[in-house]
């Protein structure tokens, strides 16, 4: 683990060389786990050519210098951790401070610009989650037993819903949501991405339906929307399926989000890396069929946060880069009646991509 953390340093420390930035302070959970891999919940970070300094209080001084495994200067400051910055941005004659403009409030940034004169504060925006967007060998391995995870927590899923609809009990959407972290958590597979979307019938139509005491019904199509989050690193996985034999609208409907995806997904193995390009590519096929029913964005990234760089959408810039990981989702959404939504993460190499999601999504092996 220790191997990981000096080249994510050096990265930055780049990032700012390219900005003219000497220096950076941390204040975000996510970049802090980052750039130290600390997973307290109190500490920020200072970074400089020459410092990587770790400032928290006496609650974590010991888990602190464990877990930044001797990288990292660990600082004890107590209920005055701007005062110590301030003197040791003196003390190196930092004039220009980068900062996470995103992650603080207006308060909060007005208390750094008053404490910390006669520093300047500049924002640094995205910086971190640009470095964070492209994975190293750990981040993939972990995200890889987190899909792994989210695949075995749907197969079990399956078969329970087989089980109960053999005896004619299916549950309600909230059951089913219960029974997703139930598995997670009974068998050990990590911990829950996100709160499981369960959305059946016309329901399905809500893209973030909240699951509901409604019960599921013969004939009716179902969005399961779960995902296992392992070391910190959130999987993320769609898959509708079929209580009983589709009808042929149904069909319909799955068929051209299926092909949609796999649109997409053909653009990316033949080495497309237009984020906008893909997302074009996917709506066009179902604007021919369903005009108007795919209302959101191809995909997203994943890795510590459930949503994160690059973004798949009609309106993005973002090119693609070999090691990033994210999602490749469209659905159709059609009000009073239900939806579609099929979701992979998929993973970009030099020479193409790979699916890493691996649950069945043919359309005969999504009837149960």
């Amino acid at each position: 683990m220790r191997s990981i953390y000096p080249g994510r340093l050096a990265h930055l420390r780049r990032a700012m060389k390219q900005r003219g930035l000497a220096a950076v302070y941390l204040t975000s959970t996510v970049s802090r786990r980052y750039i130290t891999g600390f997973t307290g919940t109190s500490g920020t970070v200072l970074i400089t050519p020459h410092l990587a300094e770790f400032f928290t209080d006496f609650r974590y001084l010991e888990r602190a210098a464990e877990e930044t495994l001797g990288l990292f200067k660990i600082i004890d400051v107590g209920n005055d951790g701007l005062k110590v910055l301030s003197q040791i941005l003196k003390d190196n004659h930092v004039r220009r401070l980068g900062f996470e403009d995103r992650a603080i409030s207006v308060a909060r940034h007005k208390s750094l610009q008053k404490q910390l004169k006669p520093c300047s504060l500049v924002g640094i925006g995205d910086m971190v989650e640009k470095l964070r967007a492209v994975k190293d060998d750990y981040e993939l391995d972990t995200l890889r037993r987190a899909v792994g995870a989210t695949d075995k927590t749907f197969q079990e899923l399956i078969r329970w819903l087989k089980h109960l609809k053999r005896i004619k009990r299916l549950p309600s959407e909230e059951a089913a949501a219960w029974k997703v972290r139930d598995i997670i958590h009974s068998k050990k597979f990590g911990e829950i991405s996100f709160e499981p979307i369960i959305a059946s019938g016309a329901n399905a139509a809500r893209p973030h339906h909240e699951p509901s005491p409604k019960k599921l019904k013969l004939g009716e199509m179902v969005i399961i929307d779960l995902g296992v989050k392992v070391n910190g690193y959130h999987a993320d996985m769609t898959r509708t399926i079929f209580l009983g034999e589709p009808t042929t609208k149904q069909r319909k409907i799955y068929e051209t989000t299926l092909s949609s995806q796999l649109s997409a997904i053909s653009y990316l193995k033949k080495g497309g890396r237009s984020a906008k390009q893909a997302d074009m590519q996917a709506r066009r096929i179902i604007d021919a069929k369903f005009p108007g029913a795919f209302g959101h964005a191809l995909g997203h990234g994943v890795g510590l946060e459930i949503h994160e760089r690059p973004k798949l959408a009609q309106n993005s810039d973002d090119i693609l880069k070999s090691n990033m990981v994210f999602s490749i989702e469209p659905g159709i959404y059609l009000p009073g009646e239900g939806g579609v939504r099929i979701e992979d993460l998929v993973v970009l190499k030099e020479s193409g991509s790979e699916v890493i999601s691996k649950s069945p999504k043919i359309l005969r092996q999504t009837i149960i």
